[in-house]
């Protein structure tokens, strides 16, 4: 039976674990000209996931990570933003995720648990916001 564990646990309870962006992965954007406010507003379903070095299922990993890595979670957040005069001002939503890493075992009814491999969760958490001021 594999089992999953999580590194640095304690620290992952104290949410130290570490928060990457998706560049790849635009939520949302939008554009205006002028001197008005641009504001952003996404509530979106953003996929959770994992890798692994080895042959863990999904169930497995979900167990073991506290959250289910094969669904949708949403993320909703607002960004505003002043535009200025001769400007087109570009505001993108990203997703943010908040990532862990852990290791993979197999455990033995007989013997001691064997290392299979490792892996990384990743859990949307929020929506990271950029602004981009392009001259007209």
């Amino acid at each position: 039976m594999k089992t999953i564990r999580l590194i640095g646990v304690l620290d992952c309870i104290l949410k130290k674990g570490k928060n990457i962006l998706d560049v790849n992965t635009i939520i949302r954007r939008d554009a205006a000209e002028g001197t008005g406010t641009l504001t952003l507003t996404v509530s979106d379903a953003v996929q959770a996931g994992y890798s692994s070095t080895t042959s863990v299922s999904a169930e497995v990993v979900t167990q073991g990570v506290g959250f289910n890595v094969s669904r949708t979670y949403t993320v909703t957040d607002s960004y505003s933003v002043k535009g200025k005069k001769g400007y087109k001002v570009i505001l993108t939503a990203y997703p943010n995720y908040k990532k862990r890493d852990f290791k993979v075992y197999d455990d033995s009814c007989f013997g001691s648990d064997t290392y299979e491999g490792n892996g990384t969760d990743r859990k949307p958490v929020g929506v990271y916001f950029t602004k981009k001021y392009k001259k007209l």
